[in-house]
């Protein structure tokens, strides 16, 4: 079994750049110990608060098990880790700005209050490696599984409001890994996955019905990357080799897209600000290019700081 997140997604190139290798969910990753950094004279750690994630732009690095918090400033210092997420990967933010973590490492979503470095809540989805994770505004919680266990296919696990284990899942036979969600702001899922012919699809919920859109020219599983609804009724899909694009909401199969972000090529994951007018994109240096929305790039956030990045999230988020 393979993470489509590293190296050997269905025998190809990544889907995220980290570092190489195919550890099927990260098992023998060990938890990361209670660590702490020095920050403006001041330690921050597990259990630390600052009662507030404003001015914050958050990065999950999956391999060294950390959730980063950086200040949203050029080369903004680290305000505060978490630690107690083993494999994070995706993450979102509810509308009360509590940060969930897809935590892929323990089979679980953790959620945690603003200010706070420890979970105060687990979502538990036993036997699913789970890479990313999507809150609507509603409070359903859906999780995007690459794989089950003993090679079983991925799937997206629907957490009812207020629910701590998966309530059903989206009725949608063609996902062979599914790769990341968002949720707009109707409630509605929108998700990527790759099929059984390793061609990347994107589909959306209504928490009724399943509606297809096809490839949208996001390439094979190895080139598509993250996915976001916009406040602004749009959606952004990026794809690896041309970066980010907006389509519609609902997108065509010949939606006319309109390229963002900073730098063509390096689209991993991405977010955007409450306006809409940011975009926060992890680009292949493993740092963060914040970039205002015709394409300028503002600056870098966390540069020599991450080992690898997987996801960003910026406080307050543009789809909440």
């Amino acid at each position: 079994m393979c993470n489509v997140r590293t190296t050997c997604v269905v025998a190809a190139a990544a889907l995220i750049i980290v570092a190489s290798g195919c550890n099927a969910g990260n098992e023998n990753l060990s938890p990361m110990g209670p660590q702490s950094l020095t920050t403006h004279g001041r330690t921050l750690g597990p259990g630390t608060r600052r009662t507030t994630w404003a001015k914050s732009v958050f990065v999950s690095d999956h391999f060294v098990g950390k959730v980063y918090q950086f200040a949203d400033r050029r080369n903004g210092p680290v305000l505060g880790t978490i630690t107690d997420s083993k494999g994070p990967l995706g993450l979102d933010m509810d509308s009360s700005g509590n940060l969930y973590v897809a935590a892929e490492g323990d089979y679980a979503i953790k959620v945690y209050a603003p200010g706070s470095y420890s979970a105060t809540s687990t979502l538990s989805d036993p036997g699913e490696f789970i890479s990313s994770v999507a809150v609507c505004p509603n409070g359903t919680v859906y999780a995007a599984n690459e794989f089950g266990f003993s090679q079983k296919p991925g799937d997206v696990a629907i957490f009812a409001p207020g629910a701590k284990s998966p309530t059903g899942t989206v009725p949608d036979a063609n996902i062979y890994s599914a790769a990341f969600a968002t949720c707009d702001a109707n409630n509605v899922l929108w998700f990527t996955y790759s099929n059984f012919a390793n061609e990347m699809q994107v589909a959306s919920y209504n928490g009724v019905t399943v509606t297809e859109y096809g490839n949208l020219h996001l390439g094979t599983a190895n080139s598509a990357s993250g996915i976001r609804a916009l406040k602004t009724g749009k959606l952004a899909m990026g794809n690896t080799y041309v970066g980010l694009n907006l389509y519609h909401d609902s997108p065509r199969k010949n939606d006319p897209t309109r390229p963002l972000g900073c730098r063509v090529g390096s689209a991993i994951t991405f977010s955007f600000d409450r306006s809409d007018k940011q975009i926060y994109e992890v680009d292949s240096s493993s740092s963060i290019e914040k970039c205002d929305i015709s394409g300028k790039q503002l600056y870098t956030i966390g540069q020599g700081t991450l080992d690898t990045a997987d996801d960003v999230y910026a406080f307050p988020g543009g789809n909440n």
